[in-house]
């Protein structure tokens, strides 16, 4: 297999290109009026700062995929009941290349060699795109839905869980 863009940790510095990557993938993905209410309410700067400190929390790891440009990431959160998938987003110009179902795996072998044993994700229900690629990677939707709303734009999410294989040491993925 040959690498076309390397998967690391992401680090403090990688904040600004993380925000660029979300709200490509944002606009590209998301109903318009949700959107354009997601980013009145957290401009840039506030959306940077969010995710230096997300960067920075111990309670949560990050991976992103490529360099100058960044080209996806994936966030985990670590909460009493498991790690929940918190964040999973490529640039719209890559989706489709294999990227997704690569950073999501590194993820899932960082969490399983770090002795979890599911991993657990929310997707909006009007994304079957997203809803797609995660029972593509084996994930599988529990029954539970819930209502969210941002700024009086209401949406639906889904969720889904995977177990995670047990792996003692881990293996070679770029």
């Amino acid at each position: 297999m040959t690498c076309k863009a390397a998967i690391r940790p992401a680090r403090e510095a990688d904040a600004v290109a993380i925000v660029d990557v979300q709200r490509r993938s944002w606009a590209a993905t998301y109903p318009p009026a949700l959107v354009d209410k997601m980013l009145a309410q957290l401009n840039q700067s506030q959306h940077r700062l969010l995710w230096h400190k997300r960067l920075t929390d111990r309670a949560m790891s990050a991976w992103v995929v490529g360099e100058r440009p960044l080209k996806g990431f994936a966030c985990v959160e670590f909460t009493p009941d498991g790690p929940e998938l918190l964040a999973c987003y490529l640039d719209p110009t890559v989706t489709g290349q294999g990227l997704g179902a690569r950073l999501l795996s590194k993820v899932e072998q960082h969490l399983s060699v770090n002795g979890e044993s599911r991993l657990g994700l929310w997707v909006m229900m009007e994304n079957e795109r997203a809803i797609n690629f995660y029972l593509r990677q084996g994930y599988q939707l529990t029954g539970q839905a819930r209502q969210n709303s941002f700024d009086g734009e209401r949406f639906g999410q889904l969720r889904a869980e995977k177990g995670l294989i047990a792996s003692k040491a881990a293996g070679v993925l770029c």
